[in-house]
């Protein structure tokens, strides 16, 4: 179990944020794994990377893909607290290259969690679940997207959403529950956005995840609760589309521009 017990005694649980931006790391990934690249149907994972700041490696495991899905298998990721505040920080980042004759059209981002908390009325605690998603569009076309990479941020949403729109907290929030996160990102429409023509070949994708418990006693001198949160899955679904052929108007246009071509120089 992943216990690192970051401040002992009560927690005031409005410092949570606080704690959170005092112990991330402010640059760089610490103690990187990088895997071989996976083959998936149309795309290539290429370098995926997983490293964390506040935990040794692997939390989520190898990757492994089925179709165009990698499924990142979740296997230590996880925070609990008992009169304390536990953070858990994982990064994981892959290069996604499209196959030859394929373009990148939409990447969907698919997370399973689960907390529970527990103690006596009165007692205090809380979890929060954090997962920012960033993405460079590199390549359109299979060059170099001109003016330099698109890029763009997200931040997976998780249903149900604690009653408070921030954290779930004991007392207020189910003490335990499944929480679900989907996004959706429109790599088309990136580009579409950014008023660049064409199809996307090579997008590069990062994602950090953080997942945090606190837990302290009653105000009234209790004993303290115990909170506990758990990344259970997690998948990145790359959405693929066939590069069109060259459309009958185009290809009938060239002929006719090889064919006066013929006449002018005979």
């Amino acid at each position: 179990m992943l216990e690192r017990h970051l401040c002992r005694g009560p927690v005031p649980l409005l410092l949570l944020a606080a704690a959170v931006a005092a112990v991330l790391p402010s640059s760089g990934y610490a103690n990187p794994i990088t895997y071989a690249d996976i083959d998936a149907d149309t795309v290539v994972f290429k370098d995926p990377t997983e490293s964390s700041g506040t935990d040794p490696v692997p939390l989520y495991g190898e990757p492994v893909a089925f179709g165009d899905t990698l499924d990142l298998g979740p296997l230590n990721f996880g925070a609990t607290a008992d009169d304390s505040v536990d953070i858990t920080d994982g990064q994981f980042s892959t290069n996604i290259w499209a196959k030859d004759g394929y373009f990148i059209e939409s990447i969907m981002v698919s997370e399973a969690v689960d907390y529970t908390m527990f103690g006596l009325a009165g007692s205090v605690a809380q979890v929060d679940v954090f997962a920012p998603v960033f993405i460079s569009i590199l390549e359109v076309d299979g060059a170099p997207v001109p003016g330099g990479p698109v890029m763009a941020n997200f931040e997976i949403p998780f249903t149900p959403a604690p009653l408070n729109g921030s954290e779930y907290v004991f007392g207020s929030d189910p003490n335990s529950q499944s929480l679900l996160g989907n996004l959706v990102i429109d790599v088309a429409g990136i580009l579409a956005s950014a008023n660049i023509d064409g199809l996307a070949t090579k997008v590069a994708y990062d994602m950090d995840n953080t997942l945090s418990a606190a837990a302290g006693p009653s105000p009234t001198g209790g004993p303290s609760a115990v909170a506990t949160v758990r990344k259970k899955q997690s998948f990145i679904t790359v959405d693929t589309g066939i590069v069109p052929e060259p459309t009958a108007g185009v290809m009938a246009l060239l002929s006719l521009i090889g064919f006066a071509g013929t006449r002018f120089r005979a």
